[in-house]
């Protein structure tokens, strides 16, 4: 009872401890966020691939607002806003979505970050809604130069949040040609803007009709990528378990459609991010081997990319490093139970040795 009371008393302390450092941490200043492009010259409606870097360059530490860059990834608090050369906004867009939740218990150290990548499509969206509907085409921007920054809410539990903006990328519109000129009507359909985003889900009819029409096109690769993700997704974080023959097979042609997907295009950003969600799939299919394989893969082919941090983290949770070719170790949760038998089995020792020992000290006293 008394190591119990210690225990508990040594989990308030450190509480107390990570929630005082965070309070200090947070008077300390703001991280400082980032905005890359994945290329500066796209078509008009052409979605756009922004790498997102929210570091602390404070040079002390800073509450860690975000468990990890998943988290930071999975933020409704993004914006992207893009002005023409002399300052005129023509695209705010606001990602709408479900929050991730906040509660800090740790710093985030000087020089750390957290970083993610964002697809969205930007068109001349200052309109008032109540001038459009749902069958009124979009106006996507029209070619010429602009400017692409993008903001990110801080915000503490039970703190008035401040927006944080990043630095200015500059972005090239170009009128579509060829196929993609043909294909560009698609793009103007208002469900596939949060299709995009990824916040909408499902497969709109506009990118059914462009898969089938023009699978060559710019835009279908953008399209396919987001399909790929959003169901990868969705399986792995509704805990949907594959349990029949049917379920099984498309799983692993989802793995197979997304593997060669990656293979043919290679230069697309969003590459990292499909190969770990393969890696679970496989791990839901209890392909250990093959899960472990991509892991690594996804770890020394992009190891500064936001997937290799879970990447790394999954290799240390799921098993231990293990010889190409060779049997992987038991996945941690079902070495688990070893270790609590070898716990049981010291405890147990020590409990005899006592009682022996007890029982001498007995002997000797009566003797």
């Amino acid at each position: 009872m008394k190591q119990l009371t210690v225990g508990i008393r040594f989990i308030s302390a450190f509480l107390a401890l990570s929630c005082s450092r965070s309070a200090e941490a947070e008077t300390l200043g703001l991280p400082t966020l980032s905005i890359t492009v994945s290329k500066r010259q796209h078509i008009a409606g052409e979605p756009i691939i922004a790498k997102l870097k929210l570091a602390n360059e404070s040079g002390q530490p800073l509450p860690r607002v975000f468990g990890s860059n998943e988290d930071f990834g999975d933020t409704a608090d993004f914006a992207f806003i893009v002005t023409t050369g002399h300052g005129a906004v023509v695209f705010d867009g606001r990602r709408q979505g479900a929050d991730v939740i906040r509660a800090v218990l740790q710093t985030i150290k000087p020089s750390e970050f957290w970083q993610c990548e964002q697809m969205f499509l930007p068109w001349s969206n200052l309109q008032k809604r109540g001038e459009m509907d749902q069958n009124t085409p979009i106006p996507l921007l029209a070619a010429g130069l602009y400017e692409l920054t993008s903001k990110v809410l801080w915000s503490l539990p039970q703190k008035e949040g401040v927006l944080i903006t990043s630095n200015s990328v500059e972005l090239q519109i170009k009128e579509p040609t060829g196929i993609d000129l043909e294909a560009v009507k698609l793009m103007q359909s208002p469900e596939v803007v949060g299709f995009f985003e990824g916040t909408r889900g499902g497969k709109p009819k506009a990118i059914t009709t462009l898969l089938a029409n023009y699978p060559g096109s710019t835009y279908a690769k953008y399209a396919r990528a987001r399909l790929i993700l959003d169901e990868e997704k969705d399986i792995w974080n509704t805990n949907r378990s594959a349990a029949t023959v049917s379920e099984k097979e498309g799983l692993a042609n989802l793995i197979s459609d997304a593997l060669n997907y990656v293979q043919k295009h290679k230069d697309m950003p969003l590459s990292d991010n499909i190969l770990l969600y393969c890696a679970r799939m496989n791990r839901i299919l209890d392909r250990e081997n093959e899960s472990i394989r991509l892991l690594n893969r996804l770890v020394k082919d992009f190891p500064q990319s936001d997937a290799a941090e879970p990447a790394q983290a999954q290799l240390q949770k799921w098993t231990k490093p293990f010889e190409p070719g060779g049997k992987p170790a038991l996945p941690t949760a079902k070495r688990m139970p070893v270790v609590v038998y070898a716990l049981i089995g010291v405890i147990v020792i020590f409990v005899i040795s006592t009682i022996v020992l007890l029982k001498k000290k007995t002997s000797s006293g009566s003797k």
